[in-house]
């Protein structure tokens, strides 16, 4: 059985595959797949590969880190900073929480957001014990 969708390849076909090739077949979306297909048929999968790589795609699909769990870790680590620590400190909770919420299955960050949210509250707790003290 094949890992790519049935009537996409036989499995005359995938069995003539190189492992680089199933690997980036498998990989590989609807439209890229009938284009990769049709410049195999010609013999040109190589070239047409070569070509993808070096216009700046991917055969693999791309994870990209959340921007606002980027910027909530950032927030966090400047609330480390004892002078902004009062005002930094929630704020990186709320982005924390918020980026939590928003990351999808295709993005990465969610260690990002959930470390953004725990030296939150760190920060919250030392200005705290500052302000008190």
């Amino acid at each position: 059985m094949s890992p790519v969708r049935p009537g996409w390849i036989g499995p005359t076909e995938w069995g003539s595959l190189s492992a680089e090739e199933k690997v980036t077949v498998a990989a590989m979306d609807p439209a890229a797949f009938s284009e990769w297909k049709a410049a195999r048929e010609q013999g040109q999968a190589a070239e047409w590969r070569q070509r993808e790589t070096n216009a700046g795609g991917s055969l693999r699909p791309k994870q990209r880190f959340n921007r606002l769990a980027v910027f909530a870790f950032v927030v966090s680590l400047l609330g480390a900073t004892v002078i902004f620590s009062p005002i930094l400190g929630p704020s990186a909770i709320i982005l924390g929480i918020v980026a939590l919420n928003k990351i999808t299955d295709k993005e990465r960050g969610r260690g990002l957001a959930k470390w953004a949210i725990a030296l939150g509250v760190l920060n919250t707790v030392l200005a705290i014990v500052i302000i008190v003290t």
